[in-house]
């Protein structure tokens, strides 16, 4: 079965074409950070125009490279939100015109599903259950899969975590995504294994009785940056704001 997957929910237009489910023959991006980089962050009439100029000839080099016509798809899936309203209505346009020309299956698929299922293209078949961490600025959360097709949310951000992340990010001199930057490791903090659904189930047990209801925010994280000294170059100020995020700053009851 070959699929054929569009997204288009903020600022990079990506066409990607899958086999069997988890199979990848072809991802292809492409990013608009030279456009919004003027602007600070992203500006939503300018990423729907840009979709609107790269999806075709993304999509059709996507499908020369997994050496697949159109004659061969079988599903179309296109992200259908959340995201930036005029950047999602041109994927979902262009993946309409593809399923009403080719006959194939057109499937609407959940952006922030579609971040931890991505996974799976790279580590082989799921094998719930776990624990998986979103992190999508406002939409940033902690999901329980207990079985295939079957999430519950367990805490998520309380605001638009990311809404501060491009004045921080102008303050830490870093590029407009905030990288390459590099933070300290984590703590490790003694008693969790190491790795799997067991290392992240123990990991929540360890949190203090008061911040299990496992909501958070990074709404301080602009604030601590901000308030640095002047004095302090891009590299100290975000040693500190990375300490204060590990000491449990983003959680909050």
């Amino acid at each position: 079965m070959i699929t054929l997957g569009i997204e288009t929910s903020c600022d990079e237009t990506a066409v990607a074409v899958v086999e069997d489910g988890f199979e990848l023959r072809a991802n292809l991006i492409a990013s608009q950070v030279h456009l919004h980089e003027r602007f600070g962050g992203v500006v939503p009439e300018v990423a729907a125009r840009a979709h609107v100029e790269a999806l075709n000839p993304l999509l059709e080099e996507a499908l020369a490279v997994a050496d697949v016509g159109f004659g061969e798809i079988d599903a179309v899936a296109v992200t259908t939100g959340p995201g930036l309203v005029g950047a999602l209505l041109v994927g979902m346009a262009g993946a309409k015109a593809v399923s009403l020309a080719t006959g194939a299956d057109l499937v609407g698929v959940n952006h922030l599903e579609g971040h931890y299922w991505a996974n799976f293209l790279e580590h082989g078949r799921p094998r719930p259950p776990y624990v998986g961490l979103i992190v999508s600025g406002g939409h940033t959360m902690l999901v329980h899969v207990p079985e295939m097709f079957h999430h519950v949310v367990l805490g998520q951000t309380l605001d638009d975590a990311g809404a501060g992340a491009p004045a921080s990010m102008r303050r830490l001199e870093a590029p407009l995504r905030g990288g390459p930057l590099r933070v300290p490791a984590a703590p490790r903090r003694g008693g969790c294994p190491a790795r799997g659904h067991d290392a992240a189930v123990a990991t929540l047990a360890l949190l203090p009785a008061s911040l299990r209801n496992l909501r958070f925010t990074g709404a301080s994280v602009p604030t601590s940056v901000s308030s640095s000294s002047p004095r302090m170059n891009a590299s100290t100020r975000l040693n500190a704001m990375s300490s204060w995020i590990w000491r449990g700053g983003l959680f909050m009851k």
